[in-house]
């Protein structure tokens, strides 16, 4: 039988530091696609490279209201700490065609064959590599008082 002599408060301050640790390295995930994406972006007038930004929800954080892609989401098993969503996105309207490309008639009956010059996608799957990385290197800065 395992018995632990110490503070049992160590258990919840730990499972908070790990919570806060995991938001930061999605934070860093948001932070380099919203980057590499805005990189990557078709421009003519700037509006849809400006208008791309992300957010986290779930965790420690307040629960985000945005429309967008999502990056990654952190659920550990059987553990009470709340799953953590991240979310890159743009609310441009003529986003979703430019990222996938539009084949078909617009409202005005002219025909249109867009290819998809995607920016978002790409940046996203990066930082999804990156996420484990981002999450290490928040793991081992936690420190117990």
């Amino acid at each position: 039988m395992f018995e632990f002599g110490g503070d049992m408060n160590v258990f919840s301050k730990l499972a908070e530091e790990v919570n806060k640790a995991a938001v930061r390295a999605m934070n860093k995930g948001i932070m380099s696609a919203i980057a590499d994406a805005k990189k990557e972006c078709p421009v003519d007038t700037g509006r849809l490279r400006a208008s791309i930004t992300g957010a986290v929800s779930g965790g420690s954080t307040k629960e985000a209201k945005f429309k967008g892609e999502v990056v990654s989401s952190i659920k550990p098993p059987n553990s009470s700490i709340n799953e953590i969503t991240a979310v890159v996105g743009t609310d441009v309207v003529y986003g979703a065609r430019v990222e996938y490309g539009y084949h078909g008639k617009d409202k005005l009956g002219r025909s249109i064959n867009q290819r998809g010059r995607p920016f978002l996608m790409p940046a996203i799957k990066q930082a999804n590599k990156s996420l484990g990385g981002f999450l290490k290197i928040e793991m081992d800065n936690i420190k117990l008082k």
